[in-house]
């Protein structure tokens, strides 16, 4: 039954969808009451998830088959979450033409639930508790709402103002009841934790009450991109798999053994009890990977950004997840991931050749990609739009924006207006632009350098670096600029086709310095270059700002060829099959990208992505374990005319410092490792090179000098070697003047 202004109404029902006709004017409110009885069937969960996921993955990995679950009814337990759509609600929970409009009605729910008695219901908002009737009251709207009622027993504790609570079944409270000599601490580790979180997130958590409450272990939920949360996530309640089934730290066992320390130990047990707890929570949390926070099933950022506002645009959909991002501190990845392609490198790969707006609509891009891409390209539009405001002005508009409107849908017009009332930029270009942009720039970035300045009053230093942009396109640079501690990130724009060096003055004891590349060609996704504890040059320039310079100097010489493993002359010689690094960016390949251990090196020649390989655009190199000899790769250089020439290879060898093996005789100590190289020229002129590749610095080894003819010039490594593994990355022919030897 629907009542219109306390009359019965006519409507239809579509499915889930509630329909009644009844005008409005501009202003006009309407108040509809609703009675509905029935059962929750669990089909209507989750139907924009594919059917795969949904029925081959179990809730927590393949080896977990104990069924999936996503609602319960029962006389002794209930779980409800807004997927299951137990509540009316003004918006679709899913436009599978649009998947990325994601409406949400902020709204001041008031719950009132009957229950038979023993049963302990949990909700958002202040809980009034009678036997047999529980209810709820908000004094905030908020977007969605979730209802669970179980036998649970609670442990709680108010710290300023904000109501922690924590319900779980009983028998199961492992590590809280053994570590009961943290109940008089527990305030003060709060007090502790929560500056940590508001570190990473500075709005800090909006509400009165954080719950956590443990759930039955089937109860299942989909990290979804254009959700940007789960539903073990919601506003004030964060469920847990029971018994702490998917953490890693066992608490329970780690009080256990506290508790068995010798009497007199109390002061320690508490700080060892108190730092488990710590690490518990950071990564439950996932307060400990900077950046990644909404690509977790239970982090912390949908509660204090996701559930908070929302930016609605039916035009721009993505740009609610995007401004969701800008209140994490932000963590750009420039090393490779464990050798194995990123969610950034899989990212840029498919914005190659695509938009935003096109992967949005893309119905074969996937889930995870889809994520990967839209997080990649949300935290290219925080740097696009600080091209024009600088960061810390955009940071503090946006976050005052989030402050204002807290608990509210706000229409995408009015972000744009209030940002160009106080920033002066008209935002919806710059999303219009971003949200249809395709195509990645390649930059090559060299010669990172921090010098002190001698002959000012005071003392500060001066980093820079070259950086050109071969390609047709653009590049977006981040650059942060690392002390001990703390970064100091900005936004640079290196137009197509131009070469610059940039300057910068900054404090004394920079230790890093980071060139994020953002949407590019670049693998990984920039360049970092270390300088803690080095001996600083000194110089009189003070200088700051972009400088254009000749590209020619961020080239290879003249006289210098260089034919690295990605190059169209590298070729492996295995199966009689010839593999480049781009073949592999090919779709259903990716996983030919394997992390390297020195220690246990693949027995195939497998590419890996490595940060002390050589590379303009993409760090890595070919790797294999030791062999018979039989299986070898070979580089294809053309000389262009006769000479005497100097052969290099880059040798990586910092990437096998750390090996360290058994000798058999009690001890242990670093491997040898040699290569053994066949070079050939001319018509029958070959000779054979075998050195070994040292412990120094990773960079070029000069292997010899020839005398090589016009032509081609073919290098053969064979897998032969009196180490454990041999690489392959790239080699230099250097032509030598003579006259000048």
């Amino acid at each position: 039954q629907v009542a219109c202004g306390g009359q019965a109404a006519a409507f239809t029902r579509d499915g889930q969808a509630v329909l009644v006709e009844q005008a409005l004017e501009a202003g006009d409110t309407l108040r509809l009451e609703m009675a509905y009885s029935g059962g929750i069937d669990e089909r209507v969960c989750y139907t924009d998830v594919p059917v795969k996921e949904r029925r081959e993955h179990a809730p927590y990995g393949k080896n977990f088959r104990a069924g999936k679950r996503y609602a319960w009814v029962t006389e002794d337990f209930v779980q409800l979450t807004p997927e299951c759509l137990w509540y009316p609600t003004g918006t679709a929970a899913a436009h599978p033409a649009l998947p990325f409009d994601v409406r949400r009605d902020f709204t001041r729910y008031a719950l009132e639930v009957r229950h038979p008695e023993g049963l302990t219901v949990i909700s958002q908002g202040k809980a009034q508790r009678e036997p047999g009737r529980t209810a709820f009251t908000n004094g905030y709207a908020l977007p969605c709402l979730s209802l669970t009622a179980g036998e649970y027993e609670r442990m709680g504790i108010e710290v300023d103002s904000v109501v922690y609570e924590l319900y779980y079944f009983p028998g199961h409270d492992g590590f809280m009841k053994d570590a009961a000599i943290l109940r008089d601490t527990m305030a003060s580790f709060i007090r502790e934790l929560v500056p940590d979180v508001e570190f990473q997130f500075p709005l800090g958590y909006p509400y009165r009450k954080f719950v956590l409450a443990e759930t039955p272990v089937t109860f299942c939920t989909y990290l979804r991109p254009q959700k940007g949360y789960t539903e073990y996530v919601l506003p004030e309640v964060m469920f847990l798999p029971e018994q702490n089934y998917t953490q890693p730290y066992d608490l329970g066992r780690i009080a256990r053994e506290l508790m068995a320390a010798p009497a007199g130990m109390e002061s320690a047990q508490i700080f060892k009890m108190t730092q488990a707890v710590r690490y518990y929570f950071y990564n439950l949390f996932d307060l400990t990977s900077i950046g990644m926070k909404s690509n977790t099933l239970w982090g912390i950022s949908p509660l204090v950004a996701r559930h908070r506002l929302a930016v609605q645009s039916e035009e721009y959909p993505a740009v609610d997840l995007a401004l969701q991002k800008m209140q994490e501190q932000q963590n750009f990845s420039v090393i490779g991931n464990n050798g194995k392609l990123g969610d950034e490198d899989r990212a840029n790969l498919y914005l190659k050749e695509h938009s935003l707006e096109e992967a949005m609509r893309d119905r074969e891009i996937g889930a995870e990609l889809l994520h990967a891409v839209v997080q990649h390209k949300s935290r290219e539009l925080i740097q696009r739009i600080s091209l024009h405001t600088g960061k810390k002005p955009l940071e503090d508009a946006v976050r005052d924006f989030f402050r204002q409107h807290t608990f509210e849908d706000v229409p995408f017009g009015t972000f744009c207006r209030e940002m160009q009332e106080r920033l002066g930029v008209d935002m919806e270009a710059i999303v219009r632009e971003w949200q249809a942009d395709k195509g990645c720039p390649t930059v090559v970035v060299k010669d990172a350098a921090v010098r002190r300045v001698t002959g000012q009053e005071q003392e500060w230093e001066q980093v820079s670096f070259k950086a050109y942009n071969p390609t047709e396109k653009d590049a977006l640079l981040t650059v942060n600029i690392i002390h001990p501690g703390k970064g100091d990130p900005r936004a640079v724009l290196l137009p197509a086709g131009e070469a610059r060096e940039y300057r910068y003055a900054t404090d004394p004891g920079v230790s890093f310095i980071e060139i994020y590349t953002n949407v590019s060609g670049n693998i990984p996704a920039g360049f970092s270059f270390g300088f803690y504890g080095q001996e600083r040059e000194t110089t009189r320039d003070t200088s700051t700002g972009a400088f254009p310079i000749d590209p020619a100097v961020l080239l290879p010489p003249a006289g210098t060829i260089i034919v690295d493993n990605e190059d169209e002359g590298f070729t492996i010689n295995e199966g009689k099959q010839r593999h480049r690094l781009k073949d592999l960016f090919r779709k259903g390949e990716e996983e030919r990208y394997r992390e390297f251990k020195s220690w246990q090196a693949p027995a195939e020649w497998s590419y890996s992505l490595v940060a002390y390989c050589y590379g303009d655009a993409i760090l890595g190199g070919v790797f294999k374990a030791k062999g018979d000899g039989s299986a070898s790769v070979t580089w294809e250089a053309d000389i262009p005319e006769e000479g005497y020439y100097e052969f290099s290879v880059w040798n990586p060898s910092e990437i096998g410092k750390n090996t360290i093996i058994d000798d058999g005789k009690g001890g242990y100590h670093r491997p040898n490792r040699d290569q053994h190289y066949l070079v050939r020229y001319g018509e029958e002129e070959e000779e054979v090179v075998v050195p070994e590749m040292g412990d120094e610095e990773s960079g070029w080894m000069d292997l010899g000098h020839f005398l090589l003819p016009a032509g081609k010039v073919t290098v053969t490594l064979t897998d032969e070697t009196n180490g454990l593994y041999v690489q392959a990355d790239a080699i230099k022919f250097t032509r030598i003047n003579m006259k000048d030897e």
